[in-house]
């Protein structure tokens, strides 16, 4: 593989797109989570405590994995990299063509491991950053053989451009803030 890839995405875009889908995957964990302790609670009739142990443990590791997982296998990005116009491809594969391109649900499986926890997220990348792979790949990204690209960017008028640009830093800044909110009440609800 060649290690200059003129086309693929700056980290900058990973970073921010990855941030939104950590604050849906937290959303969708949150109803997840509510859900399940609903079912177990009534009716399996289980004890609170228990419901709610078992609903956090198997939500906070099930759903991050089948919300990057799902969208990634299917539609080839994620709600987070759509907005900044990213997609996950084969790592052989020289651009985003068509919908064929999109890669299998094992290479999204494998890609999704490590989001289950953020701290993992930091340590693929910095492995992969340590074993000098290219194009900002994650180990994760190396393992399934896939590469995240700019996709095709709607034409836009110049105008049109600066207003989505300041528009996609205002809700990433919303969701950082509500993903830092959430990270916080986790690790202070630890101690």
């Amino acid at each position: 593989m060649d290690d200059s890839y003129s086309y693929v995405s700056y980290f900058k875009d990973r970073t921010l797109a990855f941030i939104l889908d950590y604050f849906f995957a937290i959303l969708c964990v949150f109803f997840a989570q509510q859900f399940l302790f609903n079912i177990l609670l009534g009716v399996l009739v289980l004890e609170e405590s228990r419901a709610e142990l078992i609903s956090v443990v198997i939500t906070s590791i099930i759903v991050p994995i089948a919300y990057f997982t799902l969208f990634e296998g299917f539609a080839g990005t994620t709600p987070g990299k759509k907005f900044y116009t990213l997609v996950v491809i084969h790592e052989n594969e020289a651009q985003w063509e068509e919908e064929s391109d999109k890669i299998l649900l094992i290479q999204a499986f494998i890609r999704s491991l490590p989001k289950i926890r953020i701290e993992l997220v930091l340590l693929d990348l910095i492995i992969g950053n340590i074993l000098k792979f290219p194009s900002l790949q994650r180990l994760s990204d190396r393992l399934s053989k896939t590469v995240v690209i700019k996709g095709p960017d709607p034409q836009l008028a110049r105008g049109e451009q600066k207003t989505m640009i300041a528009f996609r830093r205002i809700f990433t800044l919303i969701a950082l803030f509500f993903v830092s909110i959430g990270l916080i009440n986790f690790y202070v609800g630890i101690f």
